[in-house]
């Protein structure tokens, strides 16, 4: 059992949701199209091309997942899901966030 006052790893919470590694692959194959790019606007969905990651994570991890492990429903388990998932992404070019 995994202490719910500790940090879990990417490794733990795959383990629990094996749905979190397909995700993985799926942000992975992410690249740029174009010679503007902006890492929020895939992560959030605002491209037609690229689903919504985020709302993808929520369902996976943290306060609002419907069932399964106690510290899958943590907001620290959504944070370390978020941000090695949105780190994987491409950095922004020639967008608005820069």
């Amino acid at each position: 059992m995994i202490e719910t006052r500790t940090r879990p790893t990417w490794e733990q919470l795959v383990k629990a949701e094996p749905a979190l590694a397909a995700l993985e692959l799926e942000i992975k194959k992410v690249k740029p199209r174009g010679p503007h790019f902006c890492a929020n606007d895939a992560w959030y969905g605002r491209y037609p091309y690229y689903p919504n990651f985020r709302r993808e994570v929520i369902r996976l991890v943290g306060w609002e997942r419907k069932s399964g492990p106690d510290f899958m429903r943590t907001s620290a388990a959504y944070d370390v899901a978020y941000h090695h998932l949105y780190d994987l992404l491409p950095p922004c070019r020639d967008c608005n966030c820069l």
